[in-house]
């Protein structure tokens, strides 16, 4: 999801293939370059390819590095870098360097901030998404196209019912799209989620900014007067519309309007809301 984005494993692996940089400070994580002797690390290397424009300084790192909390890594020659596994062209599964982001202007241009997992986000070619979240119906008939970043990046996902939490395959539950409130199917947190809370409790069950913190067919409710952000935690209650409040949420509770990235409700709970309490 920004929304977490991502939603679960599935996202996370799709996009974190290849990863750009954000920054543009010569020779370090994610700075423009011709060759890699441009770059800074151990060894530096320049990836150059038509997707990678302006070209992007990498470098080795190790994973078990990055910082349990921010997730920064002293390993890649920037102080705004983080490790990950990716798969390019001249670095086929192995741990490089690549730059982080908590906004979407502070990626390059061409390059979008898109979550790599676990609050981690970092700067892609734009080219990799999708489908604009922002737009109902972006992807086509029977699919969603979910937030996978900040702003307009996303990927296509199975449509699917979240009040029912139907449509989805046996390994995959039911989520809405707090853009615009259309369900996708996404796999479920296990073990522990983004917020560090246990993927065995249903409602109730603290949650952070990615689909898969809550079970399928619930949604993380923010805290009260706070806008959405990928950073955020908040409760897991389960999904609702204007004619299922009685069915789906408490008694007293009642069904609130999913809140967009910019602050605004999403459309009124005709199409998707969240319970402030359930079972």
């Amino acid at each position: 999801m920004r929304e977490g984005s991502w939603g679960g494993a599935a996202l996370t692996c799709a996009f974190a293939v290849a990863l750009v940089a954000c920054g543009d400070t010569s020779g370090t994580t994610g700075s423009a370059c011709t060759a890699s002797a441009d770059c800074d690390g151990n060894p530096g290397t320049c990836l150059m390819t038509t997707v990678w424009k302006g070209g992007y300084c990498t470098s080795s790192c190790s994973v078990s590095h990055n910082h349990s909390t921010t997730a920064l890594n002293p390993d890649c020659p920037s102080d705004r870098a983080t490790c990950v596994v990716i798969a390019t062209g001249s670095g086929n599964g192995t741990p490089q360097c690549v730059a982080a982001c908590t906004a979407a202007n502070e990626c390059r241009s061409e390059y979008a901030c898109f979550s790599a997992g676990r609050r981690r986000y970092v700067c892609l070619p734009r080219a990799f998404s999708e489908c604009d979240p922002r737009v109902r119906g972006s992807c086509g008939a029977g699919e969603t196209c979910v937030n996978v970043g900040f702003n307009d990046v996303g990927v296509c996902r199975m449509a699917c019912n979240p009040i029912a939490n139907s449509g989805c395959s046996n390994a995959e539950g039911c989520y809405a799209s707090g853009l615009t409130g259309e369900g996708l199917c996404t796999t479920p947190c296990v073990g522990t989620n983004s917020a560090g809370a246990s993927c065995t409790t249903g409602a109730g069950r603290i949650c952070g900014g990615t689909f898969s913190d809550c079970p399928g067919g619930y949604g993380c409710l923010g805290n009260a007067g706070e806008n959405y952000s990928p950073f955020r935690t908040g409760t897991c209650f389960k999904y609702c519309d204007k004619n299922t409040v009685a069915v789906q949420c408490s008694a007293g509770a009642t069904c609130e309007p999913l809140r967009r990235a910019n602050g605004d409700p999403s459309d009124p709970v005709n199409l998707t809301g969240i319970c402030t309490s359930s079972n």
